[in-house]
């Protein structure tokens, strides 16, 4: 699955997600990069916490570094996914295109294709948006700088950084680099969450499309069972073993892509619950500033982050909305066809599926935060809500 393969490669150039086929000497190498990357984005997270005067505490004063933190507290359990779940996200991958998902027919393949070509070209258009964000951003904070005094960001440093010229620049190396990659983090984690959404959708279409072949043949089955004396015709009417299979199979795929989907849910569902709550607060801590700054180089920046934490919530509330709608339709698709008109043993494996069929399936992470349209539209409500009592 290209899709998904390639959103892990930002994971991969930071030094957060070790390459597959990386064994021996190469991935302990990479296992220690791995490290030394954390250390120098929490170091910096460390500096921001210090940094803050919690005797008197101003919180108008320090929302620029304080939403920062919150950054890297919502990108704490992305991190924490990435490395720890390694081989449930290649668990996924594989099943997503082996097994029940592989492709059997050239009519599979155009959707895989079709789907492929639409998510890779909403989440290209979003990798170009947070490019831009983080291009912008950082600029506007490289112009701020005055060596040896002003740092790009704020942070209580534990050395004389302004004793010379070069240990400046390293300290604001490190800031910058620290910062840049907690954007990366942040917008690589919403590529691989939103293309294993749109991937579980592909499949769900296929199954769709796979039940209507079966129905068809069972239909030219039923037209045909009438008493004949061709030996061709006889050839071609599907034995009653062979239609019992072909339900079999497509009951097997249906529920191994419902307990793949509950994988799922269960590998990203404490990232996405942090990232949902934290967002909202970023969001609103956004607006505020931006509502109460000049029009400059780092307002604009601000502009650019901001249209990208509401792009970064919709693409997770809509992908994951776009799979409850897909098994609605499967369902709905299932009860508009003849399936009376099957022999009662068809009939009663397909009730059992439209049984199961009934639960709505939904991401719920939390235990009450459901993925969905409705709730982007709260999260839009809960920042305003935030941003007036900031504003009071």
């Amino acid at each position: 699955m290209n899709l998904i393969t390639n959103s892990w490669k930002v994971f991969t150039w930071l030094g957060l997600f070790r390459p597959i086929k990386w064994k021996g000497l190469k991935a302990r190498i990479y296992d220690l990069c791995t490290l030394i990357v954390l250390f120098f984005n929490y170091s910096f997270f460390v500096c921001g916490i210090m940094e803050i005067n919690y005797a008197h505490f101003n919180f108008l004063g320090d929302i620029d570094l304080i939403t920062l933190i919150l950054q890297y507290i919502e990108n704490t359990p992305k991190i924490v996914c990435m490395l720890l779940n390694r081989s449930d996200l290649i668990e996924i991958e594989y099943k997503l295109s082996n097994d029940h998902f592989e492709l059997k027919d050239d009519d599979e393949k155009k959707i895989q294709t079709k789907y492929d070509k639409f998510s890779r070209f909403v989440l290209l258009c979003y990798a170009a948006l947070q490019t831009a964000s983080l291009v912008y951003y950082t600029t506007g904070r490289i112009l701020a700088m005055e060596s040896p005094i002003i740092l790009p960001y704020r942070g209580r440093i534990p050395y004389n950084y302004s004793s010379s010229h070069n240990i400046y620049m390293l300290t604001a190396l490190d800031q910058l680099f620290s910062v840049s990659s907690l954007i990366c983090i942040n917008g690589a984690f919403n590529l691989v969450f939103t293309s294993t959404m749109y991937q579980i959708c592909t499949k769900i279409q296929i199954l769709k499309h796979r039940f209507k072949i079966i129905m068809e043949q069972l239909a030219d089955n039923v037209q045909t069972d009438d008493p004949v004396e061709d030996i061709a015709k006889k050839t071609m009417v599907m034995t009653e073993k062979y239609q019992d299979q072909l339900i079999a199979n497509w009951v097997e795929s249906h529920n191994a892509l419902l307990n793949l989907y509950d994988f799922t849910k269960s590998v990203f569902a404490k990232a996405v619950f942090i990232h949902y709550v934290i967002n909202s607060i970023v969001m609103c801590t956004l607006a505020y500033i931006l509502s109460h700054c000049e029009i400059d180089n780092i307002f604009i920046g601000n502009v650019f982050y901001f249209s990208v934490k509401c792009t970064q919530q919709y693409l997770q509330c809509s992908s994951a909305h776009q799979i409850t709608l897909e098994f609605e339709d499967l369902r709905d698709m299932i009860f508009s066809t003849n399936w009376f008109a099957a022999r009662i043993t068809i009939q009663k494996s397909i009730i059992i599926i439209m049984s199961k069929s009934i639960i709505p399936v939904e991401f719920v992470s939390g235990y009450f935060v459901t993925l969905s349209l409705d709730s982007f539209k709260r999260i839009l409500k809960l920042s305003y809500t935030i941003y007036n009592v900031l504003e009071g």
